[in-house]
């Protein structure tokens, strides 16, 4: 039976609404089932860094725009077994430099400061000639490029020993002053906290509010992060991670005390993996102008972010990305943002998760963000870095055992330098010196060509009274690097 023209064109219309909209479903059901499948390889990861007792804390990842995975690992509280979640608040030490830099451009917009205004004029309780020619030299855009020439607060004498527990900030700017600088302000560029912590005190003095109340009013009352603050020991915090730190005799500590104000704007937030979503959507809208976005973002910047281009995975073509991260005792933060396609990788840790393994945990995830929906998950490589053994080791209180698992059975791992070296320098920093030194001692053996291992090694010998043992080490590294006048000098010094 033929039908009227009217009626076919009817037909034809609802089979097409009909085809069209299961090819849309089923498109909806290819994408629900890719992003299924992105979101268990990404745990499959995170777990494997988890299990190995690498990490511990939350974990969340965008894709364009989109949160495909959230979620906590390990225990926020092991004292009471609470378990960690996106909802927990961790301390983030210096990506809090990446909201005092937003906040500092905002204040230079609303004409309060300019980065070429040396800090004397902000700062005139620092009294002494000394400390008035530093800051007469060192301007706002220094500080922001930490390019003041100051050097790292661990130089400080007594820093580790907690001199400082009870000073009040400006009795610590003033010991700030007092420091040699390790270069001509600007001529530089050296990583430094102390610049920062000066920083939040100009910040107050420009306002007359406290750096807290300022960054609440300009930042996080404007963008709804009501789960983002400044870290202090009177305050009753509710969802707060404690911080561990890995035990002399293996399992965990908690780590000694440490005054917060002597971190300030610097590195003394805490936030929550949701908070850091929140920020990141609200840096590509209209929060910030044009003009401050090509300040913080633009190619070469250093102004409290990282800007670089970054290959996702092999043969890709590098991507902009830009980013911020740290570490204090007992937590490491770490945020990425691929600007052009709108990805995020967002990490929080309150085992203090090291840089090496950090950067790692991010690009295997990256790698799985910029596979093709039917990519199948990825197989795990039998083998592991040689970094969760060691920290496996630690936590069960005997490292040399670890050791002695990769001398035996060396193909299951991965060796690399970077690893070992920040699983060194974390039992350095929390005290640990025999396992430090037996770390050391490993990297160098595995690393005899390099000049770093050996000096590191060198350094802790140092630190800990063994100098016939450290100028051995330096006298290593300077074969590896003849004419270096800093090991020369180690050399003469100890012979």
């Amino acid at each position: 039976m033929r039908l009227p023209l009217k009626a076919l064109l009817i037909f034809a219309a609802v089979l097409f609404s009909v085809t069209a909209q299961a090819k849309l479903e089923a498109q909806a059901n290819s994408d629900i089932l890719a992003k299924s499948d992105i979101q268990d390889q990404i745990d499959a990861i995170v777990s494997d860094y988890a299990d190995h007792e690498v990490f511990s804390g939350a974990v969340l990842v965008a894709k364009a725009g989109e949160v495909i995975y959230k979620k906590g690992h390990g225990l926020a509280n092991r004292e009471w077994q609470m378990a960690n979640s996106p909802k927990v608040k961790f301390k983030i030490a210096s990506m809090t430099k990446s909201f005092t830099a937003t906040l500092t451009f905002l204040l230079i917009e609303q004409n309060k400061l300019s980065l070429d205004d040396t800090i004397d004029k902000y700062l005139p309780f620092l009294t002494s000639k000394e400390a008035k020619d530093k800051a007469n030299a060192i301007t706002i855009g220094h500080i922001l490029s930490h390019r003041t020439g100051l050097p790292r607060a661990f130089v400080i004498p007594g820093w580790f020993k907690g001199k400082f527990k009870g000073a009040t900030e400006q009795e610590f700017a003033e010991v700030i002053g007092g420091l040699d600088l390790l270069f001509t302000p600007g001529s530089d560029e050296r990583y430094t906290n102390l610049g920062y912590f000066l920083l939040g005190l100009i910040i107050e003095q420009i306002t007359g509010q406290s750096f807290e109340q300022v960054l609440q009013q300009q930042i996080l009352t404007p963008l709804n992060l009501t789960d983002t603050g400044i870290a202090s020991h009177n305050t009753i915090l509710k969802n707060r991670a404690s911080g561990y730190r890995i035990g002399h005799n293996g399992g965990y500590k908690n780590p000694a005390y440490m005054n917060v104000k002597m971190f300030g704007a610097g590195a003394a937030m805490y936030t929550t993996v949701e908070d850091l979503f929140k920020w990141d959507r609200a840096l590509y809208g209209d929060f910030l102008s044009d003009k401050i976005k090509a300040s913080l973002f633009g190619k070469g910047m250093h102004y409290g972010w990282y800007v670089e281009k970054f290959a996702p995975v092999q043969d890709h073509k590098p991507v902009n990305v830009v980013g911020s991260s740290g570490e204090t005792p007992g937590f490491s933060s770490f945020m990425m943002r691929f600007v052009d396609q709108q990805h995020t990788v967002i990490i929080l840790s309150n085992n203090a998760i090291n840089q090496s393994e950090k950067n790692r945990m991010f690009a295997d995830i990256a790698a799985v963000l910029y596979q093709s929906p039917e990519t199948k998950r990825l197989q795990k490589d039998e083998s592991l870095p040689i970094s969760f053994l060691l920290t496996q080791g630690l936590v069960k209180g005997d490292v040399n055992k670890a050791i002695t698992t990769y001398q035996q059975h060396p193909k299951r791992y991965v060796l690399e330098e970077a690893g070992i070296k920040s699983v060194a320098q974390q039992q350095m920093w929390s005290g640990n010196s025999a396992a430090a030194i037996t770390l050391f001692a490993f990297n160098a053996k595995h690393f005899a060509t390099s000049v770093d291992a050996h000096r590191q090694l060198a350094d802790i010998y140092l630190k800990n009274e063994h100098p016939k043992l450290a100028l051995t080490s330096y006298q290593k590294a300077l074969a590896l690097q003849p004419g270096n006048a800093g090991l020369e000098q180690k050399i003469l010094d100890l012979q």
